[in-house]
């Protein structure tokens, strides 16, 4: 009955022995079953709340209709079937399976927080309300965010029926692994369901967030936490060798003079010398690269995506460090820009630059050798590995 609508259906066959045209006619129900929910006037069973003692005065009929659960309480001789009760569980929220089991009155189901979408589902799975479920995977998939997509762990994402939510689970995390790590959302997941999120979740840019993530889960119920600590943190050091992606440019913020790579791990660039070239990496918190040859003249940093591809951006767009000069250079003009920040010359070719960002945080490595912070107070979520490219045959790779 749900979201269906009765059609008019009108067919003809023709009596062969009379040669008469014979009409059968049908006609849509029309009737508003609405106005018989919780009306115990007609009523022929009850659905009794065991925790609040509340009483909902239903139909047989339309319960057995839609649900193979309530068919089974009513269509044999069983104490449901005999008293016209049934009892929920205490544990079961009242007001979700009321909405549910209103809808199948009314075709409607009013939705007021996306994080009931999950809930719902698992009333509907238990009470067997099958055709509601699909109807709610859709909404579940289409509101989907940091909120209920961990929500969706409490599902068992291995049945058929739920390969479009894990799908779309695994994308939201993919694409909000730190802002689902650093909110509350977790906390109410068992062990094994932290496993997994750790499995599909955490990356060699996002470890940190993890180990504070299970400190937090922990901090909620030591007593019964304290004991999953050593395997949480082992599936980090898992997860992390397993998710980590390589790092590459992003082909849709590369200036045209550049040109990638087949597997966009490496740079050249063509042309004039100059500063009118820039590139873009995909995201992460850290990244190293090798010069190859003439990079004496580029700018190696972080910027947001609002570079200009085919433009000067070191002192506009991005904040960075001038491989020729040893230089800070950055869009704020700060009290450290154009400051002497390394030793010039570490351009020479074989040479691994690293940056790192972290707690808004910017810091350079030559070769392994880390150096003081050289910028504060950035926004982490926004920035991504970027680079001037001044001379005229420059190239370099990600390592």
């Amino acid at each position: 009955m749900f979201g269906q609508t009765i059609s008019t259906v009108s067919t003809k066959a023709l009596d062969q022995t009379n040669k008469t045209t014979m009409s059968t006619i049908s006609f849509a129900n029309k009737t508003k079953l609405s106005q018989y929910f919780n009306d115990k006037t007609i009523s022929d069973c009850k659905l009794l709340f065991t925790k609040s003692e509340t009483i909902l005065f239903l139909h047989k009929f339309i319960l057995m209709i839609e649900s193979d659960f309530f068919k089974a309480c009513f269509e044999h001789d069983t104490i449901e079937s005999r008293e016209g009760i049934v009892k929920i569980d205490q544990e079961d929220d009242e007001k979700l399976l009321t909405d549910l089991i209103k809808s199948l009155y009314t075709c409607h189901l009013e939705i007021n927080d996306k994080k009931q979408v999950v809930p719902l589902i698992l009333l509907a799975q238990k009470y067997k309300l099958n055709a509601l479920i699909p109807v709610l995977i859709d909404h579940l998939i289409s509101t989907m965010d940091c909120s209920n997509a961990v929500q969706c762990l409490h599902l068992d994402l291995e049945q058929d029926q739920f390969k479009t939510v894990k799908r779309a689970m695994k994308q939201r995390f993919e694409m909000s692994s730190d802002e689902i790590l650093k909110g509350k959302t977790y906390f109410t997941l068992s062990v094994e369901q932290w496993m997994s999120v750790l499995e599909m979740l955490v990356h060699k840019y996002n470890d940190k967030s993890a180990f504070y993530a299970i400190n937090s889960w922990i901090a909620e119920d030591v007593e019964n936490r304290a004991q999953y600590c050593f395997a949480l943190n082992s599936q980090i050091g898992k997860a992390v060798q397993h998710n980590s992606p390589p790092m590459l440019f992003d082909p849709q913020f590369i200036g045209k003079s550049a040109t990638l790579s087949r597997n966009n791990k490496r740079i050249a660039k063509n042309g004039e010398s100059g500063f009118n070239c820039g590139a873009l990496g995909t995201k992460c918190a850290s990244f190293s690269v090798r010069l190859i040859k003439n990079c004496g003249k580029m700018m190696i940093g972080m910027a947001p995506r609002a570079i200009n591809k085919d433009g000067q951006n070191y002192n506009r767009c991005g904040w960075y460090l001038s491989s020729k000069t040893g230089r800070l250079h950055s869009q704020t003009q700060s009290g450290d820009d154009g400051q002497y920040f390394l030793s010039p010359g570490f351009y020479r070719p074989g040479a691994v630059v690293g940056v790192s960002l972290e707690n808004g945080e910017m810091s350079f490595s030559v070769d392994g050798q880390a150096s003081r912070v050289a910028f504060r107070g950035l926004n982490d979520f926004d920035l991504y590995p970027a680079f001037d490219l001044g001379g005229s045959v420059c190239e370099f790779e990600f390592v």
